[in-house]
C-alpha cells in the first residue's frame, strides 16, 4: 500500500491496519494466548486444573537444558518440512506431503546405509543422502 492510499484510508481503518497487519509478533502472541485460553477452559470441564496441567507442560518443555534439546531434535524435522512448504506455497506450487517425504526420505537413507556395510565412511554417507533426496523428492 502506498502512502497516498494510506492517506486516504479513514482514521479508525489506518489504526486497525497499523495494530495489526504491520506486527505479525502481535498476531502470533494473541493467537497463542487465545489456544492457551481455549485448551484453560476444555481442561477445567474435564476436572483439571488447567495451572497444575501448565505448570507441568512449562516443565516437560524448558524444565532443563537436556529437555529444550530434546523438543529441539524432534522439531527441527518439522520446521524444516514446514519451511519448505512455506516456500512451495510461496512459488504457488502445492506440496502437502512434508511428514511423508520426511518418513521416506529417512527410511529410504537408511535403507541405503545398511544395504551398503562395505562402501566407506565418505561413499556410504554420500549414498544415504542421495537416497534420502530421491525417497523425500
Amino acid at each position: 500500500m502506498t502512502t497516498a492510499e494510506r492517506a486516504a484510508l479513514p482514521p479508525s481503518v489506518l489504526i486497525q491496519r497499523v495494530a495489526l497487519a504491520d506486527q505479525p509478533l502481535i498476531r502470533a502472541a494473541v493467537a497463542v494466548v487465545l489456544a492457551l485460553m481455549c485448551t484453560a477452559v476444555l481442561i477445567a470441564l474435564a476436572g483439571k486444573d488447567p495451572i497444575v496441567a501448565y505448570r507441568a507442560l512449562f516443565a516437560g518443555a524448558f524444565g532443563s537444558i537436556d529437555r529444550v534439546a530434546f523438543a529441539l531434535n524432534k522439531a527441527t524435522p518439522y520446521l524444516l518440512a514446514g519451511i519448505g512448504i512455506a516456500l512451495c506455497f510461496r512459488a504457488k506450487i502445492i506440496n502437502i506431503g512434508g511428514e511423508g517425504q520426511i518418513a521416506i526420505g529417512g527410511l529410504a537413507a537408511t535403507w541405503a546405509a545398511l544395504a551398503l556395510p562395505a562402501a566407506g565412511p565418505v561413499t556410504a554417507i554420500a549414498l544415504a543422502l542421495a537416497a534420502g533426496a530421491a525417497g523425500g523428492a
